[in-house]
């Protein structure tokens, strides 16, 4: 099949010349022409007297990579299951503390600059040391990566605890160079008392929970209620003992209540969650003490208070 390809000012035409078989018929000398769609190539023109030659090629646009991130499913799913998602360093790299200021990270950086292109290293170690640098400075100067760097660090560093990402996020904790201090208000996430639904005090077991519900669904078929209004109260308290039940929503809501109820000082979610805490029933409750056994020490005492007494009246009887 021979191919000519013309280019003109509106568009690109290709004319093919070649035998075409339709059905049996045989068609010779045949010319089927069509429009080729523009694509992106660079058309070199190249002039001797009255010959014109023209070529063609393709050529791939690299797109230009963006800035370092660790913003990806993977990394997210590696930070839940507490693995951890890159082996550098980057407070180390800067020479930085975990939780520090936003602000400090520039300051550190132009000083690590300023040191690094004082050591007079060679081309290739140089650049490696930069990319490492700029890096570094990247993610901890962006708060999406920040945020999810710093949880895989502390799911990493504490696999048996899970921590929630918002535990480990400067953004949302009072620093002492925040404009912030001190911290807003916090909103209640609910105005309904599921404790005072089940008839319980914030911090009880969860056992009780159970308890209390099994109770108050006794309590309540007893009343003879009206359907709408039975429908409505039992709604209300399967609601009150699926979040009180749950871990992760009591967390949630425990850490709601102790923020909105002091809002002039900041709780972070392990202080009101009892799963870190020890309760009575708790298989980590170190077994109670037998109480102590004061008898023979009081004797001993009367004894010795019994000995000065009489020593001294003797001593006054030989005495006179």
């Amino acid at each position: 099949m021979a191919i000519t390809a013309t280019t003109s000012a509106a568009a690109s035409t290709c004319i093919c010349r070649r035998q075409l078989t339709f059905f049996g018929r045989s068609f010779s000398n045949s010319y089927v022409s069509f429009t080729r769609k523009p694509t992106v190539k660079f058309v070199s023109v190249r002039c001797s007297g009255d010959d014109v030659a023209t070529s063609t090629e393709e050529t791939e646009i690299e797109v230009p990579k963006g800035p370092p991130s660790l913003i990806s499913a993977l990394n997210a799913e590696r930070a839940i299951r507490g693995v951890a998602i890159t082996d550098i360093d980057f407070y180390g790299v800067l020479g930085l503390k975990r939780g520090c200021p936003y602000d400090q990270v520039k300051v550190a950086y132009e000083e690590k600059l300023g040191e690094l292109m004082k050591q007079g290293l060679e081309q290739e170690e140089l650049t490696k040391k930069l990319d490492l640098l700029k890096e570094s400075y990247t993610i901890l100067s962006s708060v999406e990566d920040r945020r999810l760097y710093d949880w895989s660090l502390a799911r990493n560093g504490n696999p048996d605890r899970y921590a929630w990402p918002f535990e480990v996020d400067i953004t949302q904790t009072v620093t002492v160079n925040s404009p912030d201090t001190p911290p807003p208000q916090s909103a209640a996430i609910t105005d309904i008392d599921f404790y005072g639904v089940l008839g319980l005090k914030r911090g009880c077991p969860y056992d009780q929970v159970k308890v209390a519900y099994e109770e108050k669904l006794g309590e309540l078929m007893k009343q003879g209620l009206e359907q709408e209004e039975l429908t409505k109260k039992l709604d209300l308290l399967k609601e009150s003992y699926t979040i009180l039940s749950s871990v992760e929503d009591r967390r949630l809501y425990d850490w709601s209540l102790a923020r909105n109820g002091n809002p002039d000082r900041y709780a972070w979610p392990f202080e009101v969650d009892i799963t870190q805490t020890v309760t009575v029933n708790s298989p980590d409750t170190p077994p109670p003490q037998e109480p102590e056994d004061t008898e023979p020490t009081r004797l001993v005492g009367y004894f010795l208070l019994t000995w000065i007494i009489l020593s001294i009246t003797l001593s006054i009887a030989f005495n006179r």
